[in-house]
């Protein structure tokens, strides 16, 4: 491991605030929360669908 490596637990509040406490910050994380959600449905039907084919 390098000296430069850290872990990154003990700064999770200032990765919060810095980057998700800003209004682009907050724009940005509803933005990924859309895509995601988008994107998690579509694979959840997709899977639905392939399993129904696959029962007839």
């Amino acid at each position: 491991m390098s000296k430069n490596d850290c872990n990154f637990d003990t700064r999770t509040k200032t990765f919060k605030n810095n980057i998700y406490g800003t209004g682009k910050g907050k724009i940005r994380e509803a933005v990924l929360l859309q895509d995601l959600t988008q994107y998690l449905t579509q694979q959840c039907e997709n899977k639905a669908e392939k399993n129904q084919h696959l029962k007839s």
